[in-house]
């Protein structure tokens, strides 16, 4: 492209080259990109090794010149596949789970079609070939259950809040204030913990100008003292500007609970305070700051939650408060527990679906699968009501040999 242009339009044209590949990475997340290239650079090298005169697009034999024919390209992938499945990747040799497999081809198909080549993965409407749908079923059903986080309940915010009080840790406290804030709003770990800022994703953490406190219906500036605060807000609400579901400046907003430890406008005041408290409170600082900015003492470096932490807390607190002989092992929740579990007290407490996927941010019903039926609560005098004995007719089926009609009847 740039060798067919005029030359007083090389240097703008290679700029705006350069600006659409930016564009097209910013498009993906980091987490994305990393697997694309990784899935991408283990196929090549699968490929070199057992079939060295291929290219990597199976486009043409590097050697004959000939083109590699669909069914050949179809018996590739599924060579690929069964490798991928179990040596779990070029020098792996754990067996890894169908969705493991099936993101390699998905990576395969990306490359394909950011390239401008024939998507290979894809068939007819960008589905696999059934042969490889086929596989990937057949991998399914050898894989393990999935064992997703469970919901923790209430006590555990409120033993970290009593922990926090009774001790002198900033990081204790500031953990402490954003798991209450996280049950409460029902916030994704990423927008309330430390993120690398090498780390590029779409999600942004929590900032103090994201925070807005009422009194009734008015704005309380975010400069009062903790003590006006604490004495004036009646709810709070959180804006968060971008969404790991693409959701843009988002809101909620939650109210005082009055005399409660674990109270979400509370927790968010002890957190806008602290950080304020620590730095220049002017425009330029106030959009930066993370809500979960903590300090161990004046003039300190301000640190930031990592996700780790929020974990470990939850974990010993399970332990701590012996959930973990209830059946609530440490094994079974994390960070994302908060999420779960704040869904859960919702739904308990007779929330509607529609406010609860409103406050959770979620773009379908997928919240539901927070709801977990492991939960005793959902079976207790389900027995007893299906004890009772009903008398009942079937009326699905009514043979017609039953009726008869005499001849000439009209």
């Amino acid at each position: 492209m740039l060798a067919r242009a005029p030359a007083t339009q090389e240097a703008y044209l290679e700029g705006v080259l350069n600006t659409a590949r930016e564009a097209i990475n910013d498009g993906v997340v980091a987490a994305t990109l990393k697997e694309r290239r990784t899935h991408w650079h283990h196929w090549k090298t699968w490929l070199s090794l057992n079939q060295p005169s291929l290219d990597p697009y199976l486009h043409r034999n590097r050697n004959s010149k000939q083109r590699i024919s669909r069914p050949e390209q179809i018996a590739i992938l599924e060579a690929y596949c069964c490798h991928v499945q179990f040596k779990g990747n070029i020098g792996g040799t754990d067996t890894v789970c169908a969705s493991t497999v099936s993101l390699a081809l998905q990576s395969i198909a990306s490359k394909c079609q950011l390239d401008a080549r024939f998507n290979i993965v894809g068939g007819k409407e960008n589905k696999y070939p059934k042969s490889i749908q086929q596989m990937l079923e057949g991998f399914e059903r050898k894989d393990p259950p999935s064992q997703p986080r469970l919901a923790i309940p209430l006590s555990v915010i409120k033993h970290l809040q009593i922990q926090a009080k009774a001790s002198t840790s900033q990081k204790k406290k500031s953990i402490a204030d954003l798991c209450t804030i996280a049950f409460y709003y029902l916030l994704r770990v990423g927008e309330y913990t430390y993120k690398s800022p090498s780390r590029k994703s779409r999600t942004i953490a929590f900032r103090v100008s994201d925070v807005c406190f009422w009194e009734n219906d008015r704005i309380l500036p975010l400069l009062l003292s903790k003590r006006q605060l604490l004495k004036r807000a009646t709810s709070c609400t959180l804006t968060i500007d971008n969404q790991k579901n693409g959701g843009r400046a988002a809101s909620v907003t939650q109210d005082r609970i009055p005399n409660d430890p674990t109270c979400p406008v509370v927790a968010t005041i002890n957190r806008v305070k602290h950080t304020l408290n620590h730095l220049p409170a002017n425009s330029q600082w106030l959009a930066k700051l993370p809500l979960g900015m903590y300090f161990k003492h004046p003039g300190s470096k301000g640190l930031q939650p990592m996700a780790s932490a929020i974990n470990t807390a939850i974990k010993q607190a399970v332990v701590e408060l012996g959930l973990d002989k209830k059946g609530l092992t440490p094994d079974l929740v994390s960070s994302h527990s908060l999420r779960a579990g704040g869904a859960m007290a919702m739904h308990l407490n007779g929330v509607s679906p529609i406010t609860i996927q409103k406050m959770g941010q979620w773009s379908s019903t997928t919240w539901l699968d927070y709801i977990h039926v492991q939960l005793s609560c959902f079976g207790k005098g389900v027995s007893k009501k299906m004890s009772q004995a009903h008398t009942f007719r079937n009326i699905a089926y009514c043979p017609a040999g039953n009726v008869r009609f005499s001849a000439g009847a009209a």
